[in-house]
């Protein structure tokens, strides 16, 4: 029949709009092109000299829309999410060229001067999330 018709024998994965049409579970390697779009979009942008603040737009409004746009048609594995969270972290704290470090130490974070001062004396050893606010300043307040 595809010699009569003149039809090409093809293989699954096939791609229809920038996702593979797969009949199976979403694999890790069926999502390389989704890493690599998001790689070379990274890399385009190397040459500029992004603020933190024009790292986190381009974040918001193109490579997030990446990931959005697969997990609208698949669904994820953790494995390819764990993997792009953490590209677009690197992204927005050390930039395309991948030097830097990120702000803050996140490990080493309790150990600082201003949140020990903060957890004592306007948490009042509380957690952030269950303070209420009816001590302290106006900007803990609602």
């Amino acid at each position: 029949m595809i010699d009569v018709l003149g039809f090409q024998e093809g293989f699954l994965p096939v791609r229809y709009l920038g996702v593979p049409l797969i009949s199976s579970r979403l694999k890790i390697a069926d999502c390389k092109p989704l890493i690599d779009k998001l790689d070379s979009r990274i890399a385009g942008w190397s040459h500029l000299n992004l603020s933190f603040a024009g790292r986190a737009q381009l974040i918001q409004s193109v490579l997030s829309t990446l990931h959005s746009y697969w997990a609208s048609v698949f669904i994820l594995p953790k494995g390819i999410i764990k993997i792009l969270e953490a590209k677009l972290r690197k992204f927005l704290w050390q930039g395309a060229t991948g030097r830097g470090q990120a702000k803050v130490a996140w490990d080493q974070d309790r150990k600082s001067i201003w949140v020990a001062w903060i957890l004592r004396y306007r948490l009042h050893n509380d957690n952030l999330w269950t303070f209420n606010g009816s001590t302290g300043s106006w900007v803990g307040k609602n």
